[in-house]
Parts: C-alpha cells; structure tokens; sequence
C-alpha cells in the first residue's frame, strides 16, 4: 500500500494523526493499526482460519477491540467454535469500550445540569449523585458482567458481549426516577424501584437512601434533629445550671440516636443499590447478550428470578445464582408462612399489574427467584432448552412442560423443598 493511503487509513480510524510523529511509541501503535486494517481487507467472506490467525496477532499486540470483532465474525461464520467463544470472552472482560463522542454529547443533555457521565469498561453511568455513591455503583455493575457471563456459561448458555456500551440512570431522588420513567419511558409501576427498558435500552434507577421505604426513618431523624436544634437555642439563653446540664444530657443522647440512624440509613440504602444495580444491570445484559431479544416481552418469572439472582452476595462477598440470596428468601418464607405461594402453573402465567400492591409484588419477585434458583442449579439443561426455545415455541405452560417436565404439581413440590433446605 502506498504511503499516501496508508496514512489515509489511520486518518479514517483514529480521526486524527500528526504524520511526522511526536514518539516512536505512537508511530509503531499506528502502524500496528495500518497492519491490521491492511490484513483483514485481505480477507475472504468465509474464510474462518484467517479471522482466528488474526484475532491471535490481535492479542499478542493488545488490540483487543479488533481481537473481539474478528471472534464475533467467526461465530457467525462458525456458531459451535468453543475456542472462539471462550478467546471473545476473555478479550472483551480485558477491554474498554469506546465511547462515541456524539453519544455522549446527546446523554450530557438528556436530563439537563446536575449529571455528570462515568465510563467503566462496559457501561456509562448517566447520575447526579455523590463521587463516592458513582463509583461504588460503577463497580458494582462490572461485577455484575463478570459473574453474568461467567455463570451463565457454566450451564451452557453463549451469551454473547454487548454490541457497545450499557447506559445505565442513577438519580439521587426517588422523586427524579418517577418523572423520568412518565417523562421518557410512559411507564408509573408504583412497585419499581427501578426500570430496564428494551425501547429505549437503558436502566434506570434511584439511590435507596430515598426510598419511600426508609420515609418513616427519615422523619424520625428529621422530628430529631430538630429537637436538637430547639435544646440548642434553649441552652444558648438559659441562665440556670442545673438545666443547662439537663439539655446536655439530653444533647447527647439524642445526637447519639441521631448519628445511629443516619448510619444504619446510610447503610441499608447502600446494600439496597447495590442489589438493584446488579439487579438492573443483568435485565440489560439479557437482552444485550442475545439470550432474550429486545422489543419483546418474557414471561415474568424468567426475567425477574434471573435478575434477582445476580443481586447480592452472601456473607462473603459471592454473587450469582448458585447463591442464596437471604433477601428474597426471608420474603419468600414470609409469604409461604402467610399461606400466600402461587401454584407452579399460575407462577409461570403470572405478570403483576402497575397498580398491584408493593407487598404482593415483593412475593413475586420472591417466588420467581426461588424457582428460578432451583432451575438453574437442579434442572440447568431444561431451563437452557427453556431459555433457547422462548422465540420459537412461544412461552406458556407448554413450553415449560416441554422444557421442564409434565407433572407441575410434583416439580412445584420439589421446588419448595428445594428452597425450604436452603
């Protein structure tokens, strides 16, 4: 190729490039990616063994996103390629996806001032909230990619890597959400403390510690703090000793009460954000991956107990669904002690309404998890074939039967041993 066009290609790749070079390490990265370019035109349409031989030149040189393309080309070419598919994995948990410029530039001004973006190696964090809470949550939807494909994986499922970045919303007021959700997605679930939408294809979600389930907590704090205040005022033109040694008294046992609750508050909003970030974050890479397809809809069972079983971790910090999330098992067991547990036929048939009480919904969700939890890890193979076989076969009972076995009041009875061993 003549200079003159090699220089063109870099130009159309990069966008930009200072022909005489400002260091050597830049000129020979330019040319690592002039050779690349150069050796994949040369390739035919089929021809499988030259996407692999120049995937593996890929690797040794680190350019991992053009490692990642010619693998997924190669699945297309050749679907059952183990090698491929573990080689495409491996290259895309190394690799940091590109941002495009103008997408950013339209999500900068999607919500207004006040929001910030967070690039991680797979996803863009859209918040307004607090550096601290940003990263925590960035983190924690990297995790939940890691686990995802790894998991998933074990039981033969081929997730495939997303196509470009994730966009997740992280707002530091419940109320934000709700007007995002009428304003952008013309969806009001009084239940849903957060949002995966396949029209749109971002999550979105609001930092717990503005749960309407903490309102009371934060009251009581408030009615505190402002007691305090009034004993301040008191003491600063009380002139008797014997009561300005009662409000310091009372002082200090109230900022103690006050100090307490604000921790445990800050507390339970955190773990509670970080299961509904991993929560959100496998719905996208469900729809992302290929394993569901966007724009339709899934039973819910399937789509909510596979997201509740990649949300939190035990005791030891391990996530996925070989874990028992003790969350959704205490409302499990709630709801079994109330004699409230679906059958396993209305279960699979069941899909909660906006205007369903939060209560019932929370035993859903409970329900779902614990069926899909023993599916996954007593019954892998049917719930693979379950999985593959949704866009074809529709999505019922009859598909579950198929897929899962025919008597459904004896699996229905397994599976409530299954969890009551847990």
């Amino acid at each position: 190729m003549p200079v003159s066009s090699r220089i063109w290609v870099v130009l159309i790749l990069a966008g930009w490039i200072c022909v005489c070079g400002s260091s050597a390490s830049a000129a020979n990265s330019d040319d690592t990616i002039v050779t690349y370019m150069e050796r994949h035109q040369r390739l035919g349409e089929n021809d499988v063994e030259g996407r692999k031989a120049l995937a593996e030149w890929c690797a040794r040189n680190r350019l991992l996103e053009q490692q990642a393309d010619l693998l997924t080309e190669v699945l297309k070419l050749r679907p059952g390629d183990q090698g491929a598919y573990r080689e495409l994995l491996a290259a895309d948990a190394k690799r940091t996806r590109p941002v495009d410029k103008q997408w950013a530039q339209k999500l900068d001004v999607l919500l207004g001032s006040g929001y910030r973006l967070k690039h991680t190696g797979h996803f863009t964090l859209l918040t307004n909230t607090d550096d601290d809470a940003a990263e925590l949550q960035a983190a924690a939807m990297e995790d939940a990619y890691a686990v995802f494909y790894r998991e998933a994986g074990i039981i033969g499922l081929r997730p495939m890597p997303p196509e470009g970045r994730l966009l997740c919303i992280l707002f530091h007021r419940y109320e934000e959400y709700r007007d995002y959700l009428q304003r952008h997605e013309a969806t009001n679930a009084g239940w849903a403390s957060g949002h995966y939408s396949s029209k749109t294809n971002r999550v979105a979600y609001f930092h717990d510690r503005d749960s309407p389930a903490f309102a009371e907590i934060r009251k009581q704090i408030a009615n505190i703090e402002k007691r305090i205040g009034e004993l301040r005022t008191e003491m600063a033109v009380s002139t008797r000793t014997a009561r300005r040694i009662e409000i310091q008294q009372q002082l200090k046992e109230l900022n103690a009460a006050a100090t307490d609750m604000s921790r445990r508050l800050a507390a339970a909003g955190k773990l509670a954000t970080l299961g509904k970030t991993r929560h959100e974050a496998t719905h996208q890479l469900l729809y992302n991956s290929g394993l569901l397809r966007q724009g339709k809809q899934y039973p819910f069972w399937l789509n909510e107990g596979l997201a509740c079983c990649f949300e939190l971790g035990d005791a030891d910090g391990r996530t996925g669904p070989t874990v028992v999330n003790r969350y959704r098992l205490r409302t499990y067991r709630g709801v079994e002690q109330a004699g409230k547990l679906m059958g396993l036929a209305e279960l699979i048939e069941r899909q909660p309404g906006e205007d369903d009480p939060v209560e019932q919904v929370a035993g859903d969700y409970a329900q779902a998890w614990g069926l899909v939890h023993f599916l996954w890890n007593k019954r892998a193979e049917g719930l693979k074939r379950y999985i593959e076989g949704l866009d074809e076969a529709g999505k019922g009972v009859g598909l579950f039967r198929r897929c899962l076995g025919e008597d459904l009041s004896e699996l229905g009875r397994e599976v409530r041993r299954y969890i009551e061993g847990m």
